[in-house]
């Protein structure tokens, strides 16, 4: 990768010339700043979904794959009966019309919508 000089006797025969010197000092100085963008930009990301792992924007999720980083959510749950308490439900309401959505959940906030026939 470089000029070695040899023609020159004593001590600085083996020595790369300065000018391949500053050639190996400029590519690896190239290798680290994108080294450093790479992992501030890894970094930007991880932050942004951490933030957005607390909400669910959207159809299948954050990312739209269905599934939630976060590890404490409720696999079952079950409405308030006669002889049972309401499992895993904090409140519930009717939604007049259809469900042709996901809810989505933005801070404390949930978003649904419906599709209602005929005149509102």
């Amino acid at each position: 990768m470089g000029t070695v000089i040899r023609d020159s006797p004593g001590p600085d025969r083996d020595r790369l010339s300065y000018a391949t010197r500053m050639k190996r000092a400029a590519v690896v100085l190239a290798a680290v700043a994108t080294l450093c963008l790479s992992l501030a930009a890894a970094a930007e990301r991880a932050l942004e979904d951490r933030e957005d792992a607390a909400n669910w924007p959207q159809w299948r999720g954050p990312a739209g794959l269905g599934v939630s980083p976060a590890a404490d959510y409720p696999e079952d749950w079950a409405p308030k009966t006669e002889t049972q308490a309401a499992k895993n439900i904090a409140w519930q309401t009717a939604v007049p019309g259809r469900g042709h959505s996901s809810p989505a959940v933005w801070g404390n906030r949930l978003f649904v919508t419906t599709s209602v026939e005929g005149e509102l």
